[in-house]
């Protein structure tokens, strides 16, 4: 392994998600159809297989033939796909580590990642596998596709204009995921297309609930006392994996 990432709940990874997946649009067809694989996913062993679902953007393209592959593995490592000439399909993952998996239709290409962690291996670098969750919870929680809107408007926005920034100088941050060109593409996108204001008002809405406190986006009201995280009583239990103190 070469990264760990906290499960997928987390709203920074959701974030990132969307700046990948977005720009990842940058790669459309000019006839104007792409490929979508689904978002990337987290996987825990000993667990069920993934399940995954292909589709084509717009929806109404008429497709002959898909196929599944493996783009990217650890070495020796192997995955089993149920149905690997359909859109949907299951995966089985043999071994812990990065995968890129790959959905053809028609000879387009959409991919996804998913981070495979072995729960049996112990902890890694100090962080247990499970995250100190039970197998079943993981499974339940954190291996869904996040199924965010592809909006037609970000879509037609990055066909028109698909150049990828340069890495920029040594000491000059961000730099890893996307440069200090990007942000302002990012900050529009946020503020201006479906995908962008789901993740904004999520990533608000776990600040006012699990930090600062105040009205979040469906109109409950947090305060310190409430808040979730430190034992308050509000709606989303979740918030303890937001604030371990």
């Amino acid at each position: 392994m070469t990264r760990n990432l906290p499960p997928p709940a987390n709203s920074a990874v959701m974030f990132v998600a969307f700046v990948i997946g977005t720009a990842g649009a940058r790669n459309i067809e000019p006839s104007g159809w792409i490929v979508h694989a689904g978002s990337c996913r987290s996987a825990f062993l000993p667990g069920a297989p993934l399940a995954f679902t292909a589709r084509t953007i717009p929806a109404n393209v008429s497709v002959a033939s898909w196929h599944w592959n493996v783009s990217l593995a650890p070495a020796s490592a192997k995955v089993t796909f149920s149905s690997p000439n359909s859109p949907t399909t299951t995966a089985a993952f043999s071994s812990e580590g990065v995968y890129r998996l790959s959905a053809t239709a028609d000879g387009r290409v959409g991919t996804l990642v998913v981070e495979v962690y072995d729960t049996r291996l112990g902890t890694q670098d100090g962080t247990p596998r499970n995250f100190s969750y039970h197998l079943d919870t993981l499974q339940k929680v954190f291996t869904g596709d996040a199924n965010l809107p592809i909006d037609p408007v970000a879509v037609a926005a990055l066909k028109a204009n698909p150049s990828i920034t340069a890495v920029p100088a040594v000491g000059v941050h961000p730099r890893v995921l996307f440069s200090p060109a990007d942000l302002p593409d990012i900050r529009h996108r946020l503020a201006t297309t479906v995908p962008g204001r789901a993740v904004f008002t999520q990533i608000r809405d776990r600040i006012v609930r699990q930090i600062s406190g105040g009205t979040d986006s469906l109109g409950r009201f947090y305060t310190l006392a409430n808040r979730t995280g430190k034992g308050g009583s509000g709606p989303d239990p979740e918030g303890a994996l937001f604030d371990m103190a």
